[in-house]
């Protein structure tokens, strides 16, 4: 028996104008459950708080799964109209949430055996000795395990943040780890782009007209190529506006890629870790870039330095 049948029987037995109201108000109730139910409301930014999961271990933001038929363009564009974008243009966010942006895992972590602090994480802990839930970002992070200075934030603290790792072998050690923050597979780079990735270094392809990037070139590698962005991009694509603790481990273009953080209210960072040799030039310019920006050195060796943002009462 059909939805019109049933209808047609109980308009027959209705004889009042009261009890007709009635039927037409229940017939406007289940219409609308209906059409409702038949919307795809499955491609909502992926975020464990609100309790979507895309399958049992991370979720990709799927291309072909919008909220709307702009949303789903903008997932499927191409690259190359990405590239002429600001890093902040909303289809460059969407784009990347779509294709690079994994979800937090939502297993138990699966370290095995997990790594004493080493040095570097035992100054770490005290910097943030009273800061839980906090928010990091980790790049280039490796497998996630070793020499990690994130993950004890993550597991002991209860900090939430990104991880980014280009590379794919360092990237499946990291995955499989089930840890609590989100994933980017991308490189960071100056400017939104396209660049050859190997061994977590990287080679300029194709670059855009743009002599002041200063992006050093590595001898060419057998290697393959990826889609970077700057750290705005993600940290936009996230809605953070602040994050507490970042870590740079991305060799000789490291000065390059601090320079496209705005150091405004847009994003405020309030420590950064860089892994550099400190006793080159190119160390000594990221010194004095980082102090004409508002930051001091809290702690520092031959391979890493700590930058703290000076508060306005300091």
């Amino acid at each position: 028996m059909t939805f019109v049948t049933i209808c047609r029987q109980l308009f027959n037995t209705l004889t009042s104008p009261r009890h007709l109201i009635l039927l037409l108000f229940l017939t406007s109730v289940l219409l609308y459950l209906l059409i409702n139910q038949q919307q795809d409301k499955s491609c909502q930014y992926l975020r464990p708080d609100l309790g979507l999961r895309g399958n049992s271990e991370r979720s990709k933001l799927s291309p072909q799964k919008r909220d709307s038929a702009s949303e789903n363009w903008l997932c499927e564009n191409d690259f190359s109209e990405i590239m002429i974008l600001p890093p902040t243009h909303k289809k460059a966010l969407t784009y990347f949430k779509c294709r690079h942006l994994t979800a937090p895992s939502i297993l138990r972590y699966n370290v095995g055996t997990w790594p004493a602090p080493n040095d570097l994480n035992k100054v770490v802990s005290t910097i943030f000795e009273k800061v839980k839930r906090g928010f990091f970002v980790d790049a280039y992070a490796g497998d996630g395990i070793t020499d990690s200075n994130t993950l004890l934030l993550e597991v002991g603290d209860q900090w939430s943040g990104v991880v980014i790792e280009p590379n794919d072998t360092q990237r499946s050690i990291l995955v499989n780890l089930n840890r609590k923050a989100w994933l980017a597979d991308v490189c960071l780079s100056p400017y939104v782009g396209v660049f050859q990735v190997q061994n977590n270094m990287q080679k300029e392809r194709n670059p855009p007209n743009n002599s002041n990037s200063g992006l050093i070139n590595q001898p060419r590698m057998s290697s393959r190529t990826t889609e970077c962005f700057p750290l705005v991009t993600i940290t936009s694509a996230l809605k953070v506006k602040r994050v507490n603790f970042m870590v740079l481990n991305l060799g000789t273009h490291v000065l390059n890629v601090l320079k496209t953080l705005p150091y405004d209210d847009t994003l405020q960072v309030d420590i950064i870790l860089v892994k550099h040799l400190f006793g080159t030039m190119s160390g000594k310019e990221i010194l004095t870039f980082m102090e004409s920006k508002g930051y001091f050195v809290t702690h520092s060796s031959l391979l890493h330095a700590i930058f703290a943002l000076k508060m306005p009462n300091q």
